[in-house]
């Protein structure tokens, strides 16, 4: 038995599914597994670009209540090295308070992302963002986020 109602009504039934959500959900969604590389945890920091860094806050704000998975790797580190004390400390604390996982830069990554500057998939002066892509294509993640 279904429900045939109007715009800007609402019924039980609205609730009832609410509810059967929460309980059941018959495809099993699992969270989304992002890897976020260095340029989304500095946006966290960008006065000088007040939109991006509202989003990226925002952004943060779901991974903290559980929506997604996130992950970095060696070369999100190397990157952050290069940064200045200041920005270094504050960025640490952030993947501190996040604790994404580590993920591995092993010789399979290294090929692949040898391969994207090769055969131009990225230009030669990408080579951090080739592993970054790298990274996250052989540990089968859903997605790269920059």
């Amino acid at each position: 038995m279904g429900y045939f109602l109007g715009r800007g009504q609402s019924c039980a039934l609205d609730s009832w599914r609410r509810n059967l959500a929460k309980l059941w959900n018959p495809i099993q969604m699992r969270k989304p597994k992002l890897y976020l590389e260095t340029s989304v945890w500095n946006f966290c920091f960008a006065d000088d670009a007040l939109d991006r860094k509202l989003a990226t806050l925002q952004f943060f704000e779901q991974i903290k209540q559980g929506t997604y998975d996130i992950f970095v790797s060696e070369v999100v580190f190397q990157e952050i090295a290069k940064a200045s004390l200041e920005k270094r400390e504050s960025l640490s604390l952030l993947l501190a308070k996040h604790q994404p996982e580590q993920l591995d830069v092993n010789e399979e990554v290294l090929h692949l992302a040898n391969q994207y500057l090769v055969q131009g998939v990225l230009p030669a002066r990408a080579k951090a963002d080739s592993k970054h892509a790298a990274v996250a294509t052989v540990h089968q993640l859903d997605a790269l986020i920059s």
